[in-house]
C-alpha cells in the first residue's frame, strides 16, 4: 500500500488544481481500460483531492511499488519518482508513503491534523466520499477500505475525546472572516454592534465547502444568501435550513450584479466566472465594488478577473494567510490528538497487521513458484516461436499443479472428525468459495 501525493505544506494551492484534475483523469482511464491500459500494476486506487491536497492511494501487486510510484508520479504530478518518506516532508512535492506510513497519515488527514486549520470538519466526509469510490480493476480487493474505516475511526474519536474540534474554524469560516473585514461587517460568531450589515451573498458551490461557507456567513448575520447550483430542484434541505434560497447556475451573472460578496467552491472543470462575465457585473454595479474568494480545487473563477476595475480576486493562498491565526489558537489541542492517533495506529498493529503480512508472504511464494515455472517453460522451448496451444497448456496446467500441490497434501491430511482438522477444511471452503462445502460426520441420533 502506498500514497503519492502533494498538499498545501508542499505546494501552492493553485497548482493543486492541475494535479487535482490529473489524479482524477487517472482513475477514470484505470476504470475504463483497466492496468494494462496505464502500465499501472494495482489492485485498488483511490483518489483524495480537496482544497488543501490531492493524494492518490494505491495497493500495487507484488514488488511493483516502484513501478506504481513511478505511473503515479509522472501522470498525477508531472515529476520523477519520489523517495520513500515515514512522513509528508514540506519540502517535498510529490511525497511518497507506503505500509505502515500511509496508515498513520490518513488516520491523521481525517482526523483534521494536517489540514490548513487543525480539526476542520469537512475533511472526514472528504475522505470517506474519496474511499467509497475505490478503483478495483479486477474487482476484488478491500484493503483501501478497511485503511479507511480506520481513518473514520481516527477522526470520530479525535472528535470525541480532544478539544481539537470544538471550536468554529475552517477554510470558510477564514474566508468569511475575510470578507467581513474587508468589507466592514460583523465578524462571524459576534453579535451585530453597528455599523454597515451584510447585505446579500452568493455562493457557487453546494458541496461540503459551499455549506460551511453558509454556515459561517449565517454567524456574522448575513441578510440575503444565495447558493448557485447545477441542479436547483435537488433536495438542498441544509442549505434551506440556513434560509439560503438555491438559485440555477444559469441566473449567476445577474446575481454578481447585486452581491455584495462571493463565494465560489464548486470545483468544476473550467472556469464558471470569466473576465468577460466579471466585466458585465462591474458595469451594472454603478461603482460598487465586488468581492469575490475562489476556494475551489481546480479554481473556478478565471485569474484575469483580478484585472477587472471595480472587482477584487481573493484564493486560498489569501485564505491561508488568516488560517494561520487558527493553528496557533489549536496548537495546545494538537498533543492529546496525536496521542489518540496513536492509540487507533497502535491496534492496527494486531489482526489487520497480520493479515496483511500474511497477503504478503501467500503474493511472493506464488510469484517465485510462477517465476521458476514460466523461467523453466522458456529455457526448454530455447527461444522457438510463437507458443503453441498444446505448451500453453503444459505450462499452465505445471503452475496449477506447483501452486496447489502443498494446500491439497495438508487438506487430505486433515481428518473432518477432528475439530482441527474441520475448521481447516471449512477455512479452505470459505476462502476459495467452494460450494461443496466440507464433509462434517453425521449427527448422532437423538431416537
Amino acid at each position: 500500500m502506498l500514497t503519492v501525493g502533494a498538499s498545501h505544506r508542499t505546494t501552492p494551492i493553485a497548482a493543486l488544481g492541475a494535479m487535482s484534475a490529473a489524479a482524477h483523469d487517472l482513475k477514470r482511464r484505470l476504470r475504463e481500460g483497466g492496468p494494462s491500459s496505464l502500465d499501472l500494476p494495482v489492485e485498488e486506487l483511490a483518489v483524495l483531492a480537496t482544497c488543501g491536497r490531492v493524494e492518490v492511494y494505491a495497493v500495487p501487486r507484488a514488488t511493483q511499488s516502484r513501478a506504481v510510484s513511478e505511473v503515479i508520479a509522472r501522470e498525477v504530478f508531472d515529476a520523477a519518482p519520489p523517495a520513500v518518506l515515514p512522513s509528508v516532508d514540506p519540502t517535498r512535492a510529490p511525497y511518497l508513503l507506503e505500509g505502515d506510513h500511509v496508515v498513520r497519515h490518513l488516520c491523521r488527514v481525517a482526523a483534521g491534523l494536517d489540514s490548513m486549520v487543525p480539526g476542520e470538519h469537512e475533511i472526514s466526509g472528504q475522505v470517506a466520499r474519496a474511499f467509497e469510490d475505490v478503483v478495483r480493476p479486477e474487482g476484488r480487493g478491500s484493503v483501501l477500505s478497511t485503511v479507511a474505516a480506520l481513518a473514520r475511526k481516527a477522526g470520530s474519536r479525535v472528535r470525541a475525546e480532544t478539544s481539537l474540534g470544538r471550536h468554529a474554524a475552517s477554510v470558510g469560516f477564514a474566508a468569511v472572516e475575510i470578507v467581513c473585514e474587508r468589507l466592514g461587517w460583523h465578524e462571524p460568531g459576534r453579535e451585530p454592534l453597528g455599523g454597515p450589515a451584510p447585505r446579500s451573498v452568493v455562493v457557487l458551490g453546494t458541496g461540503p465547502a459551499g455549506v460551511s461557507v453558509g454556515r459561517a456567513l449565517r454567524s456574522a448575520h448575513v441578510g440575503a444568501l444565495t447558493f448557485v447550483s447545477r441542479d436547483p430542484g435537488r433536495g438542498h434541505e441544509t442549505l434551506r435550513s440556513l434560509g439560503a434560497r438555491v438559485e440555477a447556475l444559469g441566473r449567476l451573472g445577474p446575481l454578481l450584479r447585486g452581491a455584495d460578496a462571493v463565494f465560489t467552491a464548486s470545483g468544476a472543470d473550467g472556469f464558471l466566472i470569466d473576465a468577460t462575465m466579471a466585466q458585465e457585473a462591474a458595469r451594472a454595479r454603478g461603482g460598487r465594488r465586488l468581492l469575490i474568494v475562489d476556494l475551489a480545487v481546480p479554481a473556478d473563477v478565471d485569474p484575469a478577473v483580478a484585472g477587472v476595475p471595480g472587482v477584487e480576486l481573493l484564493g486560498l493562498d489569501d485564505v491561508r494567510e488568516r488560517v494561520g491565526r487558527h493553528v496557533s489558537r489549536r496548537l495546545e489541542d494538537l498533543a492529546p490528538a496525536e496521542a489518540v492517533i496513536d492509540d487507533v495506529v497502535g491496534g492496527y498493529d494486531g489482526a489487520a497487521r497480520r493479515t496483511e503480512s500474511l497477503i504478503d508472504e501467500l503474493r511472493r511464494a506464488v510469484e517465485e513458484v510462477r517465476a521458476r515455472e514460466v523461467s523453466r517453460w522458456l529455457d526448454a522451448r530455447n527461444g522457438s516461436g510463437a507458443p503453441t496451444r498444446e505448451e500453453l497448456d503444459r505450462l499452465t496446467r505445471s503452475l496449477v499443479n506447483k501452486l496447489l500441490h502443498d494446500p491439497m497434501i495438508r487438506l487430505r491430511a486433515a481428518a473432518p472428525d477432528v475439530e482441527g482438522g474441520r475448521a481447516l477444511l471449512d477455512s479452505a471452503s470459505e476462502l476459495f468459495g467452494l460450494s461443496a462445502g466440507t464433509a462434517r460426520p453425521a449427527p448422532e441420533s437423538t431416537g
